[in-house]
């Protein structure tokens, strides 16, 4: 869970020092869109690529063939897009029936022989990943001993996998010591 929304927790306020929210509140995530769009069966998306990142548009930064992905033939033909963080800073205060068009727009730009979706699912990624994370990057933040209440995740480490085992790492052994395991 993304500390902005730990923090709206009805009652964490009573657990929660002076310093740790000074910390927690200095967490900042970087924003986007993701974009899901799913095609008739058998519908050819004529991607010379599984995924790919676009480096030098102002709106689109990830595509992905997200069934190829999948490689199960099942599966409807869909893409998965995620925007560039400036697109998503930039329009994250507007309603996703607007910033639909900009971004489909922008997808008929550099994929213009895409068939017609049947269905398009935009989604407000408000906390996407973390730009930021707590001071130090401890991997856990225990914020109460008794009863016990520890914070973790990749806004205590980094943002990407590793980070999050090591978040995970740092949990388990706040744990083992805490319980004396």
């Amino acid at each position: 869970m993304p500390v902005p929304q730990i923090m709206q927790i009805h009652g964490i306020d009573q657990y929660i020092n002076v310093d740790q929210k000074r910390l927690l509140e200095e967490v900042e995530y970087s924003s986007r869109f993701a974009m899901a769009l799913f095609f008739e069966q058998g519908a050819n998306l004529s991607l010379p690529w599984m995924a790919k990142y676009f480096f030098d548009g102002p709106c689109i930064r990830f595509v992905c063939a997200d069934n190829v992905k999948r490689k199960d033939g099942r599966c409807l033909p869909a893409i998965v897009l995620h925007t560039s963080v400036p697109f998503g800073l930039r329009y994250l205060d507007t309603p996703l029936a607007d910033v639909e068009p900009l971004i489909l727009a922008h997808l008929a730009e550099i994929l213009p022989d895409l068939p017609k979706a049947t269905h398009v699912k935009c989604h407000k990624w408000r906390f996407s990943q973390v730009f930021k994370p707590v001071a130090e990057s401890p991997g856990c933040l225990i914020v109460n001993r008794d009863p016990l209440l520890m914070l973790g995740g990749d806004a205590f480490t980094h943002s990407n996998m590793d980070g999050c085992l090591q978040s995970a790492i740092s949990v388990s052994e706040a744990l083992q010591d805490k319980y004396q395991l």
